[in-house]
């Protein structure tokens, strides 16, 4: 009987091991073709957004100055694309950026397409606006320093007309030459139907003393080299001419003499300004898995600056995507 009984002890052992190994490769297995599925998946959802992207890039050829959703943009709003179902009146729909997904098996993406920005600058300190203080700041993008002798291209056409106040900063990219930071300033708009131009020069008070000139003023923030400010820049500029008020279309070009600087442009309230670039921002969506492009347009030379590809596995509920298989 003793024999009997442990044969039947191992018997159940050899059962439940077998069981557990059965259980443990089934499982792996049933993991791996999730793995798949959710990879399968992100291929379609990246090519979604990469649909996305080719529209953003065709509006932008066709109409610089767009901006998605619109007439009236926002930013916290998309354009949604139904791909697999492109002939349903609600193939493409304007929906706020966190209206969920709810058909999963369906190629979607969602666009939002900017360009214009609260300032030109860089939030170099991480405040969350931006002020003179960011250009005394070492870590100031690059993307906002103008070379000596070359000219950067700015669009004002949204804050030049109604007598915005727009301030200006600068700072030299080299202590120095501190003393020797001036810019040849131009307003290029319409007047009257024909296009004009405006010159002048911005020069620090007590630096170059250039008569014809508008003062730049210290904004004595006790940095070396010291920051600069203007306030209306562009009325400042326009009231140097004698021909009628320049309005929009209009472009402001500035061209640091003597070093490179570090400037930076700043609208009052919540006006916007143009920034250096268009921003596509394309989510795709398939199989409960998003894919995010952004892609940046050199808004001055008109090619593709960046692009990050972003994924994301969104299953459940809360995102409105599919239950895992």
């Amino acid at each position: 009987m003793k024999k009997r009984g442990s044969a039947l002890i191992i018997a159940l052992l050899l059962m439940a091991t077998l069981g557990g190994v059965t259980f443990g490769i089934g499982r792996l297995f049933f993991l791996d073709r999730n793995i798949t599925a959710l990879y399968e998946n992100s291929i379609v959802a990246y090519y979604a957004a990469e649909s996305g992207v080719e529209e953003g890039m065709l509006r932008y050829r066709y109409k610089k100055n767009t901006e998605v959703p619109g007439p009236v943009y926002q930013s916290d709003e998309i354009m949604r694309t139904n791909l697999s179902d492109p002939a349903s009146p609600l193939a493409v729909q304007r929906l706020p950026e966190t209206e969920a997904v709810t058909l999963p098996d369906s190629q979607i993406y969602d666009i939002n397409i900017s360009f214009l920005t609260s300032y030109y600058g860089d939030d170099a300190n991480e405040s969350g606006g931006f002020s003179r203080v960011d250009l005394a700041e070492t870590g100031y993008d690059k993307t906002f320093w103008v070379e000596k002798d070359e000219t950067v291209k700015l669009d004002v056409s949204e804050v030049l007309d109604n007598s915005q106040n727009v301030n200006f900063f600068a700072t030299a990219d080299d202590p120095l030459c501190k003393t020797d930071l001036y810019f040849e300033a131009r307003i290029v708009g319409q007047v009257s139907g024909q296009t004009k131009e405006l010159k002048t020069v911005l020069d620090p008070v007590g630096q170059n003393n250039l008569s014809e000139g508008v003062d730049l003023v210290d904004a004595n923030l006790g940095v070396d080299p010291p920051v600069y400010y203007l306030n209306s820049v562009l009325n400042r500029i326009r009231l140097t001419g004698t021909a009628p008020y320049i309005k929009s279309p209009a472009e402001l070009y500035l061209k640091p003499i003597g070093c490179g600087a570090k400037i930076g442009l700043k609208p009052p309230g919540t006006s916007k300004i143009t920034s250096p670039y268009t921003t596509i921002r394309s989510v795709g969506h398939y199989g409960g898995v998003t894919r995010t492009l952004v892609a940046n347009i050199d808004r001055q030379s008109g090619t593709l600056y960046d692009l990050y590809d972003f994924v994301i596995y969104q299953y459940g509920t809360a995102s409105g995507a599919a239950t895992p298989p």
